[in-house]
């Protein structure tokens, strides 16, 4: 609550319907936490539990990227004619609960990996619908002079959401080391445990069977709290319903240009991207009489100027 509130310091007054100015910045937080949690630490539970290698760790990430963008991709043409992203942003966060809600079946260490593919896939749609939702959902709530401002706090919501949930994790797992695992390793052994439990296990293969135990429990705890924290995302997200939602092409900016560089990060390529494919389906919906009528428009302005010069 508080730093929902923080980050609407910075969107302009008035630049935002009544009611909806804090809502998309509360769920986004919400849906960054839980995200970059699992992304994060799924990949080290196959490394640490089952044994993976990073190559193969990422490679069984694929189910869950693939349907984040497959989530964005959608989304552009779902929201092209009317705007359906409140509604949208319900859906996702009913699919991102029932995708963490799915996890919770990985219980222990020798439990059967094979069904967490699916979860995956039903978790990573959900992640990638709302994700340009709500980046559609600030273009629409907010006037073209205040569209920058809006956007990087929608964005900038999900990278602290996700710093959040790291901490949490991070400490979760802490937790269970200490209670543990005191008494079983030197304190060596545990310094380097808290800050890299993949090097202590690369160090000292013979622990791996108390690690790989002790990584597997955290593991469990952490996705509860993951859950815990979909549910609260569905909750706020049921506010942003709205019955008369305005028109996202009225505030979409007349320019396609999409700056590129250095600087560019991956959270500002995906929201431009989902500007873009609205902005690109909004073109195509132009019919092509009207295409011909003014280009017909511009090419007798350009004879009757070489006429007069």
């Amino acid at each position: 609550m508080c730093i929902s509130r923080a980050w609407c310091k910075f969107l302009p007054r008035g630049n935002t319907r009544p009611g909806t100015d804090q809502l998309p910045v509360r769920t986004k937080t919400l849906v960054g936490y839980v995200y970059l949690s699992l992304v994060l630490t799924l990949p080290e539970r196959f490394q640490i539990v089952n044994d993976d290698n990073y190559w193969a760790a990422g490679v069984h990430m694929f189910p869950m990227l693939g349907g984040t963008a497959l989530g964005c991709f959608i989304n552009g043409p779902i929201n092209a004619k009317v705007n359906r992203t409140s509604l949208v942003s319900v859906v996702s966060c009913m699919l991102i609960l029932v995708g963490a809600s799915l996890f919770n079946t990985l219980r222990d260490a020798d439990t059967d990996i094979r069904a967490q593919y699916g979860f995956q896939v039903v978790f990573g749609l959900g992640v990638g619908l709302y994700f340009s939702a709500a980046t559609m959902m600030s273009v629409a709530q907010a006037p073209k002079g205040d569209h920058a401002v809006a956007q990087g706090a929608i964005a900038q919501a999900r990278v602290l959401g996700g710093a959040i949930g790291l901490a949490v994790a991070t400490i979760i797992l802490n937790d269970h080391v200490r209670d543990e695992l005191t008494g079983k390793l030197t304190q060596d052994q545990l310094e380097i445990l808290y800050q890299s439990p993949i090097g202590l296990v690369r160090r000292n293969p013979e622990l791996r069977g108390a690690i790989r135990d002790v990584y597997a429990q955290a593991f469990a705890t952490m996705i509860k709290v993951v859950t815990l924290v979909s549910a609260a995302a569905l909750f706020i997200s049921l506010f942003t319903l709205e019955r008369r939602p305005p028109p996202i092409t009225g505030s979409l900016p007349s320019s396609k240009i999409v700056p590129s560089g250095p600087s560019t990060s991956d959270v500002e390529l995906d929201d431009m991207a989902s500007d873009q494919s609205v902005a690109d389906s909004v073109e195509l919906a132009i019919p092509a009489s009207v295409l011909r009528a003014a280009a017909g428009g511009r090419c007798t302005f350009a004879l009757e100027f070489r006429r007069n010069t």
